[in-house]
């Protein structure tokens, strides 16, 4: 089927069919010309997509469920996850309209304090920090932020946290550089942004396979960035002044530090990551190139 049969036949867009074989979802046939193939199989797996899209579930879950063999039992695994988010709607719900009613601000602060205790850490951060700024974080820390603050140690780490970033200045970064970075993170699509995570995640979990898979690229693109053209781009000052605010800001001492505390995905993602660090320096070593270490905030 061409990409115009399996739109009419699956009920999707161009645009969504593109987006689910970038996630992995659907793998088309391509052609000699360029043009993709669908078959069967694919119109199979994206009817399984768009039903299960419709019951709110996010794709990284919908991508559990298709590699699974017994996909009733994935799903069911995801039942308790969705069944609280949708207790927490409800409950905001109730809340709200009760204020419709009456607005009793006295009741709707202790409903709210209520509501607050039930929330993620990355639900709590979107509210402290409305706007481009928190939607960054969420975005950057979010898979370590669906946790709970559920010790009074964890309380205490998040408001570190909470301090640490009300309180980050951003004042002297020239004004070039700043339309610069401004303009790339308007411009740059989300799915780019995405990807790039993506691949830094790979990187970090499989450091090994990564260097075998892309190491050449890497290599290349190390040699690069030591060159005049690269050190004199914009891009190369902004990486130089974003390394200076967080060698000078905290974020090593105060930011990294409480998020390990508040959150156990994050300590294990970090352990992660200075297995990947030795491993990539050992490789950089071997193959007489030199560059930086990846992370949270940096990238070979």
């Amino acid at each position: 089927m061409t990409i115009k049969e399996i739109c009419i036949a699956s009920g999707l867009t161009k645009k969504a069919i593109a987006y689910y074989e970038q996630k992995g979802l659907i793998h088309p046939g391509v052609q000699e010309n360029g043009y993709r193939e669908y078959g069967l199989e694919d119109l199979s797996l994206l009817r399984q997509i768009a039903c299960l899209r419709l019951y709110g579930l996010t794709v990284p879950q919908i991508g559990q469920i298709l590699q699974s063999e017994d996909k009733a039992a994935a799903i069911a695994a995801l039942l308790p996850q969705q069944q609280e988010k949708l207790q927490q709607q409800k409950k905001r719900l109730e809340s709200l309209c009760r204020l419709a009613e009456t607005y009793d601000l006295t009741k709707a602060e202790q409903e709210r304090k209520t509501l607050e205790a039930d929330q993620t850490i990355q639900q709590k951060l979107r509210m402290a920090f409305p706007g481009g700024y928190g939607d960054y974080m969420c975005f950057h820390f979010g898979r370590y932020l669906g946790e709970p603050l559920d010790t009074p140690e964890k309380e205490e780490a998040y408001a570190k946290i909470l301090s640490f970033l009300d309180d980050l200045c951003l004042d002297g970064i020239d004004p070039e550089l700043e339309r610069y970075l401004t303009q790339t993170m308007e411009e740059m699509p989300k799915q780019a942004w995405k990807g790039m995570d993506a691949s830094v995640q790979e990187a970090v979990v499989d450091p090994e396979g990564y260097l075998e898979k892309h190491g050449e690229n890497l290599r290349d693109y190390l040699q690069f960035t030591q060159t005049n053209a690269f050190q004199d781009s914009p891009a190369a000052k902004m990486k130089v002044l974003l390394q200076q605010l967080m060698d000078n800001s905290g974020y090593y001492t105060v930011f990294l530090p409480n998020l390990r505390v508040i959150s156990k995905s994050y300590r294990d993602y970090s352990d992660q990551l200075e297995r990947a660090n030795d491993l990539f320096l050992q490789w950089m070593e071997e193959h007489g190139v030199s560059g930086g270490k990846t992370g949270e905030g940096e990238s070979v």
